[in-house]
């Protein structure tokens, strides 16, 4: 298995929405269902994941209440050595917190929070957008198309 690992500052809001909508996305890509999973963590994790990240995600049909799959974890060497791949969703976030992970990227998104929620869904629908062509770029390799 091959994990990506979005990484925001407090794995509250971005993060969280990426690992879920990319994990949704790629079961309709069955080889990267099959070879894939998405993960988060943050800088400084919050307590618990933000109830409007949570409740814009519910309106496209993701539900992100389960707390033993989404609740804040800490970035920490452990998890980046897992990772096969690392996106950043801020720029405000240094890469020296990679430990020397060669493969990353950065996705300017702006943070959720203390945004109000139709903001929230803006940021929500960004990331859709990139996760959706995270995993449609990852198909096509898999496929080498």
């Amino acid at each position: 298995m091959k994990y990506i690992l979005f990484v925001c500052r407090a794995n509250s809001g971005r993060s969280q929405m990426a690992q879920a909508l990319f994990n949704t996305f790629k079961k309709s890509y069955g080889i990267v269902d099959e070879n894939y999973e998405a993960m988060s963590a943050g800088i400084n994790p919050a307590s618990r994941v933000g109830s409007t990240s949570l409740k814009v995600m519910k309106e496209i049909g993701i539900d992100m209440s389960n707390p033993s799959i989404y609740y804040p974890k800490r970035l920490d060497k452990e998890i980046i050595n897992k990772a096969t791949k690392i996106i950043y969703l801020n720029t405000e976030i240094g890469t020296s917190d990679l430990h020397g992970h060669a493969m990353y990227e950065i996705w300017d998104v702006e943070d959720t929070y203390h945004k109000d929620e139709e903001t929230i869904r803006r940021i929500r629908d960004d990331i859709r957008a990139k996760c959706l062509e995270l995993v449609e770029g990852l198909y096509h390799i898999e496929m080498n198309i």
